[in-house]
């Protein structure tokens, strides 16, 4: 018969597992990484034979508890903090820095407190005050961090095309409710010890499930754009697709390859950075940096919102042209035709990855091209 352990045992197998493949694929090791590692730490010293191990080494009991407990808040706070990154919305405003630390102090001292202060025997009853108001302390820093990451989450979904990452970010939005309606139960069954009443029934077995839930929809939600890339077709389309949101003619067949479209493309990227300012480019190089984008990821969103902020100015006035025009060519390019269509088709996987409208909505509002005047 499978017993809770048991799963535990193989959620911490898959949180090891995730680990380590994000250590490996992943170009850095970011928030995500981290909160990964936590909880991995989380669910292994959970395992009872763990639990005791680490008892019988220190001579501390139920210390597992209290670094289970403790590793879990952190996680959830690295990945509220990481937020102010990993958001694709331009008009993401992540939570203060001193406020995640205060609040992630409180927390932390609150469980350390309430756990020195509980006797820790088998015979202790859940009633008691200290280890109720531990666990309360727990399920409400927890409610309060998967609030945070599930709002800025449903709030992405709504600006993400349909994508590996949209797909992930679904994924992570049913962590977030699994997680949120395991820490309301929690929140409300240790209210109701707090005035005495044992915690029965199946509300314990149902938390349980849900928090195994969050574990593995979590993973699975992190671990998808790794293993499947964010564009949903090959160079080809991609530079097709392009073309297409720029606006630019269509090539039949053409016999030559990607070429003819090639030259309409940058044809079209020349007319349009004419409506814009190399202040306006600068901005949003500054915004690439901000999402801790790099090399051909933070120019290819760079030069993804510079031509949709072409593409707002041209159709506001066909006409109007930049006193100090940008050259989108500096961003980048190829030598040879298949090098220049990998570019372009980098500037269509930033569109369906980020916020690129939004942001450069932001931008322009923020740094308004000024026109050029006739002489």
């Amino acid at each position: 018969m499978i017993t809770a352990d048991d799963v535990v045992r193989a959620i911490a197998i898959l949180c090891w597992g995730v680990v380590i493949l994000r250590g490996v694929r992943a170009r850095r090791l970011d928030e995500t990484w981290w909160a990964c590692l936590l909880l991995a730490v989380t669910t292994t010293v959970t395992i009872a034979s763990n639990a005791q191990l680490l008892a019988d080494l220190t001579g501390i009991g139920a210390l597992a508890t209290l670094l289970a407990d403790v590793t879990a808040v952190l996680a959830a706070a690295v990945l509220v903090r990481g937020l102010a990154h990993a958001s694709v919305r331009a008009d993401h405003r992540p939570v203060p820095a001193a406020a995640v630390v205060g609040g992630t102090a409180v927390a932390v001292v609150g469980l350390v407190a309430t756990w020195l202060s509980a006797p820790h025997s088998a015979s202790t009853s859940a009633t008691h005050p200290a280890v109720a108001l531990h666990w309360l302390l727990l399920h409400t820093a927890l409610l309060a961090a998967v609030s945070v990451i599930g709002l800025a989450k449903l709030r992405e979904v709504r600006v993400l095309p349909l994508s590996s990452v949209r797909s992930a970010t679904v994924l992570l939005l049913f962590a977030a409710a699994c997680l949120g309606l395991a820490s309301a139960l929690g929140v409300l069954t240790q209210v109701a010890a707090l005035t005495g009443t044992e915690p029965a029934g199946p509300l314990p077995h149902l938390t349980l499930l849900l928090q195994s839930a969050f574990v593995v929809l979590f993973l699975v939600g992190v671990t998808m754009p790794l293993l499947r890339p964010a564009h949903s077709g090959g160079v080809v389309d991609e530079v097709a697709a392009l073309a297409d949101w720029l606006g630019c003619p269509r090539v039949e067949a053409p016999s030559e390859g990607l070429f003819p479209v090639l030259v309409e493309i940058r044809d079209r990227m020349w007319e349009l950075q004419q409506h814009l300012d190399r202040a306006q480019v600068a901005a949003a190089a500054v915004h690439a940096r901000r999402l801790r984008l790099s090399g051909t990821s933070a120019r290819a969103f760079t030069a993804a919102v510079c031509l949709q902020i072409g593409l707002s100015a041209e159709a506001a006035d066909p006409d109007g042209r930049a006193t100090d025009p940008a050259d989108l060519s500096r961003l980048g390019g190829g030598r040879t035709p298949a090098e220049e269509a990998r570019w372009l088709a980098a500037i269509t996987r930033a569109r369906r990855v980020r916020d690129v409208s939004g942001a450069a909505r932001r931008i322009a509002a923020r740094t308004p091209a000024e026109p050029a005047v006739e002489r």
